[in-house]
């Protein structure tokens, strides 16, 4: 969660908690790293939650950990992502929350933390309690783990719970980004069903991976499982890659957890026709997916390395959000009422230059012109001024071919001056073009 929090530092984001201590305890971890973060709920006095509803509206606290309380009543119209640090209990219930963020138009980003103890937490806390409607609740709860789980597109899966059908993928999940590699997992599922059969259906998931793995703990010895035909049948496998395997059999249905008699596993009828050769198993390669990660995380390691040009957009809309914020203290409004996030990315991408153009900026009518248009104005034009610098802190190379350009000079002249190719220096134009530079491509190209 920090990893892709530190790439949000100056976002609005919620991070939704199953329980207020989870609130209290996350977001005091997240005040340690340096976020600007609060917590939310039931527990707290009305005072108190409207002290810490009004400073997020402010966007005095980036940050705000809560239960599902929290969100509901809220006209914030620039929250930028929503975190889910457990399981929520339903479809319905993530939906709704994911939809409090990108409400402005601009992309929100969503990241879902779940595992099987989210299940099992909630379910003892709802039979503990009022038990109405219980049936419906776990009904829905385990959709939801298959939501979690599954190894298709989450877009469509939710659309369609929802009776929408996309025809295609949306190509910005995490699945349609990292597809999945399957291989056939029937002779691995054989070999768990049938160690769950051998000791009649009586060991819950750590034990049972315990037992294919050949463990001799005392646990497994002083039960015989030890003695069992199945022990040690799948040592060639790590704990960690067992569980990933095991817990894929659960949402296949091959196996079931009986949560009310210590979690054990019990053997289901798909489970049985496996086991006995009348059906296969597609698994997902975990160590595929590990090769993955560990590539992803070396890309990710290069491309810090490198200066992007698209980072002075980036620079231009921190500058324009502080702009905002210092503007909406000074009103003593909350700052999406002064422009929001769209409005902001889009000024980025046209850099208005004058009363007119600032009139094409989407949001920008005639009441916040005359409000707030001159102060944009001359931020944007002060930021116009600055060089771009690489990441050393020099001024770039890219600095000097826009210099040359606003001097008046051609590219071949720039690449003359410069002793560099012509090839470079279009490339230059492009970059520059892109960044949001006010450069003219039109001499380079053609109408087509």
């Amino acid at each position: 969660m920090e990893k892709f929090l530190k790439t949000r530092r100056d976002e609005s984001g919620i991070v939704y908690c199953f329980s207020r201590r989870d609130c209290e305890n996350v977001a005091a971890a997240l005040v340690s790293r340096g976020f600007k973060a609060d917590y939310y709920h039931a527990g707290l006095d009305s005072r108190e939650r409207d002290r810490v509803q009004e400073n997020f509206i402010q966007d005095k606290t980036q940050i705000i950990c809560a239960t599902i309380a929290f969100g509901m009543g809220i006209d914030k119209s620039n929250v930028r992502w929503i975190i889910h640090y457990s399981m929520p209990g339903s479809i319905e219930s993530y939906y709704q929350e994911i939809g409090r963020a990108g409400r402005d138009g601009v992309n929100a980003d969503t990241l879902l933390f779940y595992s099987y103890a989210d299940v099992t937490n909630r379910r003892m806390l709802w039979e503990r309690g009022d038990t109405a409607n219980l049936d419906t609740r776990l009904a829905k709860m385990d959709r939801m783990y298959k939501y979690a789980t599954a190894q298709q597109c989450r877009r469509r899966i939710l659309l369609s719970y929802f009776g929408e059908h996309l025809p295609e993928n949306c190509g910005n999940c995490d699945v349609c980004k990292n597809p999945p590699t399957y291989f056939d997992g029937t002779i691995l599922a054989q070999k768990a069903i049938s160690c769950a059969l051998r000791v009649r259906e009586q060991v819950a998931m750590n034990l049972l991976i315990d037992i294919l793995r050949g463990s001799m703990a005392g646990r497994v010895r002083a039960m015989g499982y030890d003695k069992v035909k199945t022990h040690g049948v799948g040592k060639d496998l790590s704990f960690e890659d067992w569980r990933a395997y095991v817990e894929q059999m659960i949402n296949d249905g091959l196996l079931e957890v009986v949560i009310d008699e210590k979690k054990r596993l019990r053997v289901t009828e798909a489970g049985k026709n496996v086991v006995y050769g009348r059906a296969k198993v597609q698994l997902v390669d975990v160590q595929e997916a590990k090769r993955r990660e560990a590539a992803a995380k070396k890309e990710a390691k290069r491309t810090r390395k490198e200066a992007p040009v698209g980072n002075e957009s980036a620079e231009l809309f921190e500058k324009l959000r502080q702009l905002r914020t210092r503007l909406a203290r000074e009103r003593g409004i909350a700052p999406y009422l002064v422009f929001n996030d769209a409005t902001l990315h889009d000024m980025v991408r046209r850099r208005p230059k004058n009363d007119e153009q600032m009139r094409e900026v989407s949001g920008v009518g005639e009441q916040k012109l005359r409000n707030y248009g001159e102060d944009f104005l001359h931020a944007i034009f002060e930021f116009e001024k600055t060089p771009i610098r690489s990441s050393n802190g020099k001024v770039s190379t890219l600095q000097v071919t826009y210099d040359y350009l606003k001097q008046g000079k051609t590219v071949a002249e720039i690449a003359q001056t410069r002793g560099i190719g012509e090839t470079t220096i279009f490339s230059h134009v492009a970059q520059l073009y892109q960044s949001g530079r006010d450069v003219d491509i039109r001499p380079y190209i053609t109408k087509d």
